[in-house]
């Protein structure tokens, strides 16, 4: 299941009509840990800007280009208005 969902993931990266990839992927409130999330921001590495928020730094902090740490409810709304505005 878990293979599945990442190669479903992969190839909707890689599937916009113009053959650009998405410019942010965000994840918010893994551990890091637990699949399939944990491999999922290894796979985006280098293809987009990769956004962590949580309470905590996760385990695979430094596949992330970005790690912001708080609760995602008072960090999103600053993170998802900068990246709107832009």
């Amino acid at each position: 299941m878990t293979d599945r969902l990442l190669l479903n993931a992969q190839n909707d990266l890689h599937s916009k009509p113009d053959g650009n990839l998405s410019s942010t992927c965000t994840a918010v409130g893994t551990c890091g840990v637990v699949e399939p999330a944990a491999s999922f921001i290894a796979h985006v590495g280098g293809r987009a800007e990769a956004i962590y928020v949580g309470a905590e730094e996760p385990a695979n902090s430094d596949s992330f280009t970005e790690c912001r740490l708080g609760k995602a409810g008072e960090v999103l709304p600053d993170l998802l208005g900068q990246n709107c505005a832009s």
